[in-house]
């Protein structure tokens, strides 16, 4: 989980101020798994974690930040 969700802060706009944001995923979703050494079948199911505690909503190929406090307690239990 904690390396999904530091790419995800990665992808953070350099001018984000406090407010939900989206990224585009220009690529499929198996490359991105690959690229976080885990299976897609993992990715979706950590994608669904994050979706169900109200973190992030995942469309097609848009992944939007919904809340970063969230994703930060997240991370910070990974740990």
């Amino acid at each position: 989980m904690a390396r999904l969700i530091s790419y995800i802060f990665r992808q953070r706009p350099i001018n984000h101020k406090g407010r939900q944001w989206a990224f585009v995923l220009t690529f499929s979703k198996r490359w991105l798994a690959d690229q976080l050494a885990m299976s897609p079948e993992t990715l979706s199911r950590k994608l669904l974690v994050l979706r169900e505690c109200g973190a992030i909503q995942v469309f097609s190929h848009t992944i939007e930040i919904i809340s970063e406090k969230k994703l930060h307690e997240l991370l910070l239990q990974e740990e």
